[in-house]
């Protein structure tokens, strides 16, 4: 089993995209994995991936502590990719209620599914901090700009100790940081310049493994260092 976080230190960074891209990688061989945004906010995978939100996670949270696995399956959504979706909840206050043992039961859930990717968007919701606390591997998307890597030094903190890889995004404007002195920003962990890649944004639109030396190289580099 593997699961990986997929947080930014800003939005419109990528994180979605990115997010998207390495469970698709994931999709190619025999597993299904589980792709679930925990976000409130618009353009989250489903959105990414034109998922109907016909089920969310909001139609969870009545059950309480009743909650089990086979109810976190009917609120999945089969893609064609292979990828199986799960829409997050639609307002802050919808994901600010997972809390206590249906959230226990939640993230016990969609770790037993087998592989899974979170899109946690900028995270914050105890939903994202949670799944990355089971984690092999949380990535953490941050402009090459001051502001955003001042900001992504907290958000690393917030998500925990394990295995952390940062993502140097040319998202959502063009920074002006080498990936050097981010590195060095950030107390000398590892991080991978994400070159901007229009097709290969648009090949994970379509639901397709990017290819070329844009986005797939940085998924294929975030592999590599798990």
């Amino acid at each position: 089993m593997s699961g990986v976080v997929v947080a930014g230190a800003t939005g419109g960074c990528g994180v979605t995209t990115l997010a998207c891209a390495i469970a698709l990688g994931h999709a190619q061989g025999a597993d299904r994995p589980v792709l679930v945004g925990t976000g409130a906010c618009p353009g989250g995978p489903s959105d990414l991936l034109g998922v109907p939100a016909a089920r969310t996670l909001d139609d969870l949270l009545p059950l309480g502590d009743d909650l089990r696995s086979g109810h976190i399956a009917q609120v999945m959504h089969s893609h064609a990719s292979g990828l199986q979706v799960i829409v997050g909840p639609r307002s802050p206050a919808a994901a600010a209620a997972w809390q206590g043992p249906p959230l226990q039961a939640l993230v016990a859930g969609i770790v037993a599914s087998g592989t899974w990717v979170a899109d946690a968007g900028c995270g914050g919701t105890l939903l994202a901090t949670t799944l990355a606390a089971r984690a092999d591997l949380r990535v953490v998307v941050v402009p090459a700009r001051v502001g955003a890597v001042a900001h992504a030094a907290g958000l690393i903190e917030g998500l925990g100790p394990g295995h952390i890889a940062v993502v140097a995004s040319p998202l959502p404007a063009a920074g002006d940081l080498s990936v050097r002195a981010m590195r060095r920003a950030l107390g000398d962990l590892s991080v991978i310049a994400m070159p901007f890649d229009r097709r290969g944004a648009a090949a994970v639109m379509a639901g397709r493994v990017p290819s070329g030396r844009g986005l797939a190289r940085t998924v294929m580099e975030l592999a590599a260092g798990r």
